[in-house]
């Protein structure tokens, strides 16, 4: 995915790559989506949870660092969209952060899973550009706009679960 557009890349081209059989690629994965969610489950993820982040924020320097690293890499795999994308993989592991922190019990489901996918949808776009457009940006300088894009957020929980307090 380096060099060539996910909707391009065929299950073959990746069996014959790996060097191995159709059938023992969908032995594992269901399709190539659940492949990229893989590959980002296993390099960042599992790694990462070793770590014990506290916040979502805590997550920004170790995520922008390995996203850098493999900055081709994700700037195909951000620009899938639709049913099992990664952008979706990554909001549903957001929204299952934030629901163990038990930061917005006060919101319906439905209303929760609509918040992150906007939410998840707004940081891939801007992890997006700044991936393809400011080459001298750090990755340390741009997880710092992510923790600030984090505190505008939670001020906005706290001022609608404050609201809903009052009705």
């Amino acid at each position: 995915m380096a060099t060539t557009p996910f909707d391009r890349i065929k299950i073959e081209q990746i069996c014959d790559e790996a060097g191995i059989s159709r059938r023992s690629f969908y032995r594992h994965f269901t399709d190539k989506y659940a492949l990229m969610n893989w590959i980002f489950q296993t390099e960042y993820l599992d790694k990462s949870r070793a770590a014990h982040f506290t916040s979502i924020s805590s997550y920004f320097p170790s995520l922008c660092d390995y996203l850098y690293e493999n900055k081709a890499f994700y700037i195909n795999a951000l620009s899938v969209e639709g049913q099992n994308s990664l952008v979706l993989y990554i909001s549903d592991r957001v929204e299952k952060f934030v629901n163990a922190k038990n930061q917005m019990s006060f919101y319906s489901r439905n209303t929760k899973t609509t918040y992150f996918e906007h939410i998840t949808h707004y940081v891939v776009s801007v992890i997006i550009n700044w991936l393809n457009g400011d080459p001298d940006m750090s990755p340390e300088d741009f997880a710092r706009r992510l923790e600030h894009i984090e505190k505008v957020l939670n001020s906005d929980l706290l001022e609608a679960k404050q609201s809903t307090n009052t009705i």
